[in-house]
């Protein structure tokens, strides 16, 4: 096979290396400030409404919660959709300034992914983190929460761990 003739991978990496010697071509004519304004503009709108559709997650994780309830025989299939969605929430807490959300999601996590016994004790936990977070989504607790966020991280903490190890 003859190699003398670039593939289409190696034309668009050296494209890529053009782009990174003149960024202005690489932000389509605006100056790198002019895009890192807009990106920050942009993340200020997304934080300003963070908690209503953090919450609109939540009230989603806890149909998925009520249904596992519901429904014991398929509580597993409804507990992998609550962790899904935890598993999003948690990414997103800490980068809108929330991240007693990340850390109280990051618990929820924990115990989903476990693969514990969906019974009763697990399902209590799982309503005491999401409880959690809807108020601290409700009540706009932003950073880590002060003592109260540690003393309410800690305890969900704890209780997954006794639970699941």
């Amino acid at each position: 096979m003859n190699q003398t003739a670039p593939r289409p991978a190696a034309l668009a990496a050296l494209r890529d290396f053009d782009e990174l010697r003149n960024p202005e071509d690489a932000f389509n004519g605006t100056s790198m400030a002019d895009t890192l304004a807009r990106a920050e503009e942009a993340t200020t709108l997304l934080k300003q409404n963070y908690t209503s559709w953090a919450r609109e997650d939540i009230e989603k994780g806890q149909r998925h919660l009520d249904d596992a309830a519901g429904d014991p025989a398929r509580a597993r299939i409804h507990l992998d959709g609550l962790y899904a969605i935890m598993h999003n929430v948690k990414g997103q807490g800490a980068s809108f300034g929330y991240p007693l959300v990340t850390r109280v999601a990051q618990s929820l996590c924990k115990l989903l992914g476990a693969k514990h016994d969906p019974g009763e004790p697990m399902l209590r936990i799982a309503q005491a983190h999401l409880d959690a977070l809807k108020l601290v989504l409700e009540q706009k607790i932003e950073g880590p929460g002060g003592e109260t966020g540690e003393k309410l991280g800690g305890r969900l903490e704890t209780l997954v761990q006794e639970l699941v190890g």
